[in-house]
């Protein structure tokens, strides 16, 4: 037996004698416990049921299980339910994610809300539709299809009018059965619709541009309200030794100062008195010595041991290490922070009859309302958790905490209370994006194909993140690998030999779900590789690719192909300081994306990205302005990632705590933008992430083409 299979089995043994089942996470240690698990059971015709409500008035009412986080998915639900019930879509009203009106739900992430959630609100529209005909055929004898409400009322075809409040009595509750027989006519390529595939705005504009209407939590208002701030060290791994807190309390307005050993804050009765107790405040701090380069030797990947001995082997091909390989790149992906426009803000209140209600902007409700019960000891039914639209999550709005935070001081001061994270706490209390380094080995065979492929990386954690576990938790774990670190890491072509492996370190700051979580890295090394292949066997980069993709993903093939009839890549060419690059990928095993990008070296040696044309297949599409909205997010996204976007430690802290000291792409960074919509017949899929595989690639592709070197890091430096 080897060491490494001698640690597995005793970590192995280990949990199995502290009650874990096989998947770990599920149990508890003597003396620890552990963070609540997020729901990730897949909707059913049950759920669904109950999303769905005609009120009298003659409105739809959709309780939607998915949060708005900017991807627009509330315009589109309205849209599939206005198109099953043939409804205008301003008579179906859409509340944010409720934990009282909700069953257990999984998280919003991984662009998942279209593929499990779009088919079944058209299936409990179709039902809904459904038994409304027969309630007013044997009420009005109406018949089928041959009625539309208007105005509150029943409107058959010849325009005669019948009241709908008596086809309400009984209330009309679907059942679980009738969503599962229900025939809905949406996501059928042969159909003709009035709403969906069709671009619209989000139903919200009015109010996201007036501001008329609370959408965000920190347009609550409360009466009684009282702001709370927490009380953060400026630095990572700070924890707190000492508070004077005599001048804090003398300050008008400030109510209490509360002291915990797991949480520290100044409440206030305005936002202007807090900011004056924080001038005053004496607190003092020890720190941890953090250090980048004890973080970069972790991650280190230049001397490797043999083929398939890392702890993680995704692909475990037949691998000859010991001689020469035609391409041998190491690579670095850069620590990255979210940089949410919307600071995280919970409000809290407890009412007279104890009932606990918080207002959030949270990815996962149902991870929410686990964790307040666990806080707190509260039964589910005590407590109402009102998701609001999110301001920027990209994984990011998870789980934070703030919101069990916020419970705990409005508990203490028998006051509705706000929490905000400032901004630095942003940054330095949250997770952000693991860095990376890869080692890109390969060899080609005498017809220049790619015949044996080994991609090594480490990574920092994502799902087993080390803001909500524990190391010993990640120690005792280590044996399972993060699919999170591995998402994209296995590449998509055609060859005969590949070995794909890595490991997830636990390093000091802490890391976790960010846009794509490890898609983009992995895709962007996959891809920096086969262009330095395709460079190697003196290939057309797109050629070369497409050589590679005859036997295997067809659909990635197509985007390919789309790409490069869209930018007529084949009459591009290099000129003295402009140059293409391309890339492809494909996300979660389901969505496909495909990028050309022209890149420009300025006069000062900079770089610019002047076009960017992009093919996407994401299956079905609903709302197509929306979803070429969210390729030209991730477009963006893949700009600030090669030129901008990273994190460094200095001095026990970060390089960036405010958004001054924090580069982005920006409006002048903004290409000309082409897109194409392609795999319409297919189901629906994933929109909100999948470009992110291609944006990255294409640019530093296009500027090794243009300086005649691979980029090795990002950002570039």
């Amino acid at each position: 037996m080897t060491l490494a299979e001698k640690v597995t089995l005793n970590r192995r043994s280990l949990l199995k004698s502290m009650g874990w089942t096989s998947i770990g996470l599920t149990a508890l240690a003597t003396g620890c416990s552990l963070p609540p698990l997020p729901y990730r059971g897949e909707p059913t015709s049950e759920d669904a049921s109950l999303w769905l409500s005609l009120r009298p008035e003659g409105v739809v009412e959709i309780v939607s299980p998915r949060a708005e986080i900017g991807q627009g998915i509330s315009t589109a639900l309205k849209q599939i339910v206005a198109e099953e019930l043939s409804l205008s879509p301003d008579q179906v009203v859409y509340l944010e994610p409720r934990s009282d009106r909700l069953p257990d739900v999984r998280a919003t992430v991984g662009s998942e809300s279209m593929m499990f959630f779009g088919p079944l609100i058209a299936r409990a529209s179709a039902a809904l539709a459904e038994e409304l005909q027969t309630r007013a055929a044997k009420a009005y004898g109406v018949q089928a299809g041959g009625f539309r409400l208007e105005k509150g009322r029943l409107v058959s075809i010849g325009g005669a009018t019948h009241a709908l409040p008596p086809l309400l009595d009984p209330p009309l509750l679907l059942t679980s059965k009738a969503v599962e027989n229900a025939r809905p006519r949406s996501f059928k390529t042969s159909e003709k619709y009035n709403h969906i595939g069709q671009g619209s705005p989000h139903h919200k504009i009015g109010a996201l541009v007036s501001g008329n209407e609370p959408l965000f939590t920190d347009d609550v208002t409360l009466p009684d309200m009282l702001y709370a701030r927490l009380i953060t060290a400026p630095f990572l791994k700070g924890k707190l030794t000492a508070l004077d807190t005599e001048k804090t309390m003398a300050v008008p307005g400030v109510v209490e100062i509360f002291q915990s050993e797991d949480l520290n804050a100044v409440i206030a009765d305005s936002r202007n008195s807090l900011d004056q107790a924080f001038e005053s405040l004496n607190a003092q701090f020890v720190s941890q010595p953090v250090q980048q380069t004890e973080m970069d030797q972790k991650l280190d990947v230049s001397e490797l041991p043999v083929a398939g001995d890392m702890e993680h082997v995704l692909l475990s091909g037949d691998i000859d290490d010991r001689t020469d390989f035609d391409i041998d790149l190491t690579l670095s992906v850069g620590l990255a922070a979210h940089a949410a426009m919307e600071p995280r803000t919970a409000i809290a209140r407890f009412t007279e009859d104890s009932m606990l209600e918080v207002w959030t902007g949270t990815q996962d409700v149902t991870l929410t309302r686990k964790a307040i019960t666990e806080t707190l000891e509260l039964d589910d039914d005590d407590m109402v958790i009102h998701g609001m639209r999110v301001g920027g999550g990209f994984g990011g709005k998870v789980y934070s905490g703030i919101e069990e935070a916020a419970a705990r001081l409005a508990k203490q001061v028998g006051k509705p209370v706000k929490l905000q994270w400032t901004r630095e706490d942003e940054f330095t209390r949250s997770y952000h994006r693991p860095p990376s380094k890869h080692r890109m080995r390969a060899r080609l065979n005498a017809e220049g194909l790619v015949e044996n492929w080994w991609h090594a990386f480490r990574s920092g954690h994502v799902i087993f993140s080390s803001a909500y576990m524990p190391e010993w938790i990640q120690e005792a774990t280590s044996f399972i690998a993060d699919k999170g670190v591995a998402r994209g890491a296995l590449p998509p072509y055609q060859i005969a030999e590949k070995m794909v492996e890595f490991e997830d370190v636990r390093i000091a700051v802490d890391t976790g779900p960010w846009r794509g979580l490890g898609a983009a890295p992995n895709c962007w090394a996959i891809e920096t590789a086969m262009d330095a292949l395709a460079k190697e066997a003196g290939e057309d980069p797109l050629s070369f690719r497409l050589n590679h993709l005859k036997t295997e993903n067809p659909r990635l093939k197509t985007v390919l192909e789309e790409v490069a009839r869209i930018s007529n890549w084949r009459a591009l060419k290099k000129q003295e300081n402009m140059a293409y690059g391309i890339a492809c990928g494909i996300y979660k095993d389901m969505s496909y994306s495909a990028s050309v990008a022209e890149v420009e070296r300025k006069e000062d040696g900079s770089w610019k990205v002047r076009k960017i044309w992009s093919a996407h297949d994401c299956g079905f599409v609903v709302n197509p302005d929306l979803v070429k909205a969210q390729i030209e997010g991730n477009l963006m996204w893949g700009i600030g990632s090669v030129f901008h976007e990273a994190l460094t430690i200095e001095e026990n802290g970060l390089s960036a705590r405010n958004f001054d000291s924090y580069g982005w792409a920006s409006y002048q960074d903004v290409p000309d933008i082409e897109i194409s919509l392609v795999g319409e017949q297919y189901s629906p899929t994933g929109a909100g992430e999948t470009a992110i595989v291609s944006s990255m690639g294409a640019i530093t592709n296009a500027i090794s083409a243009l300086s005649g070197k691979h980029i090795h890091e990002l950002p570039v430096r």
